[in-house]
């Protein structure tokens, strides 16, 4: 089954993972709207579908001209996310147990905050145990690839990306980005490509082309996931098609901390584990595509 996190809450799921979620969904608006689907097992096999059959014509008494698609299978497999969270006997002792819960709260959003990172900027090429990020996997010029030349970002650019994608949902980008879109709103010409809407939780949120804006901000070292940091101080926008047959994530199972005490080796130690094995699948072709090289400089038409 296929949900998001705001969906997920409103299920009878064990409270440790439903505590999780809320978490995940309290520091980052990317998992509002993200789609996990659930798959106990080390990977998801999957078949990419590339080209459609070729369908003809016929005559009364001629026979069909049989076709088929072109198919690309794949394996995508899942990685392991999380880690221990350390709390001194010290600080339980000579504190409450408010403290310790948000010392794992926030070891909590760390985690999340760094699958969000890998679902970008992630590179398995340099670090297996990572996820292969978007950036990486949308690299082909005029099918999921389109480049500004290092230049403004443009409602028509902004178009031709959607064009790229079927069935397009949301945007991906800065937060920075994000704000010159919301500035060229009051611009005339731009102003009718940048709307307001409320999202699932009312929140009040852009829209650009009539698909909104879900903003990528900081990993949990506090570092911009996608700042004018890429070559020649450009950044990304990305395009994609959120659902259960698109672009969405994959799990094990639902993201889990769990209090395993004092730590018996030490003694000094209450330790709190944080298992989440996780990954993202692109189920389909052309469900995602990338607007690079765009600078520091306002939006125009």
């Amino acid at each position: 089954m296929t949900m998001t996190m705001v969906e997920f809450l409103k299920t009878e799921a064990p409270a440790q993972e439903k505590a999780v979620a809320a978490k995940f969904t309290e520091s980052e608006p990317f998992f509002r709207v993200w789609p996990m689907e659930t798959r106990a097992q080390s990977g998801v096999p999957f078949n990419q579908q590339t080209a459609l059959p070729t369908t003809t014509n016929r005559a009364v008494g001629e026979s069909w001209t049989a076709s088929a698609g072109t198919v690309q299978p794949g394996f995508e497999p899942m990685k392991l996310q999380g880690g221990i969270s350390n709390f001194d006997d010290f600080q339980v002792k000579t504190g409450s147990g408010a403290r310790r819960q948000q010392e794992a709260g926030a070891f909590i959003e760390s985690v999340g905050r760094n699958y969000l990172r890998d679902i970008i900027k992630g590179d398995d090429s340099s670090d297996p145990r990572i996820i292969r990020g978007l950036q990486l996997r949308l690299v082909t010029s005029g099918t999921n690839l389109l480049a500004e030349s290092a230049g403004a970002a443009t409602i028509t650019r902004m178009l031709q990306v959607k064009r790229m994608v079927r069935n397009p949902t949301h945007w991906f980008m800065s937060p920075a980005l994000r704000d010159k879109f919301v500035i060229a709103s009051l611009a005339t010409g731009v102003s009718g490509y940048v709307t307001r809407t409320n999202n699932e939780i009312g929140t009040d949120v852009a829209v650009v082309c009539g698909l909104p804006i879900v903003a990528i901000d900081r990993d949990a070292t506090d570092t911009d996931i996608l700042g004018f940091t890429e070559a020649s101080s450009t950044t990304s926008a990305y395009c994609v098609s959120l659902g259960p047959l698109g672009y969405h994530g994959i799990q094990v199972a639902p993201a889990r901390a769990e209090d395993l005490g004092l730590d018996p080796s030490n003694g000094t130690q209450y330790n709190t584990v944080v298992n989440w094995y996780a990954s993202h699948l692109l189920e389909a072709d052309r469900v995602a595509a990338r607007y690079s090289a765009i600078t520091d400089v306002a939006v125009t038409l």
